[in-house]
């Protein structure tokens, strides 16, 4: 299924953008001042909110594929995904500040 597919490959990035992330903070970390600092943990929070979201819709596909109602998962899935959308706005808005 198409929607599973872009679910996974999206969840790999967000997987890869917060190991990056991770990686910017503890080796740079010192060269950060406070506020860039608190932005960047603020963002490996949220990218970590975002993993989540998407593995809750990858589960909730494998649902319909076993006969669950259609709308409900759909539903679902446009929550979690808004969501996941939603967290990574929030991290480059903080980093934005």
């Amino acid at each position: 299924m198409l929607v599973k597919y872009a679910l996974s490959v999206s969840l790999s990035a967000t997987r890869d953008s917060s190991k990056t992330t991770a990686i910017v903070y503890k080796n740079d970390r010192s060269k950060l001042n406070r506020t860039e600092g608190i932005a960047i943990k603020d963002c490996i929070e949220e990218i970590g909110y975002s993993m989540d979201e998407f593995t809750e819709s990858i589960d909730e596909i494998k649902k319909y594929k076993k006969g669950y109602n259609s709308m409900y998962v759909r539903s679902n899935v446009i929550t979690w995904i808004s969501a996941a959308i939603t967290d990574e706005i929030t991290c480059l808005d903080g980093l934005d500040e």
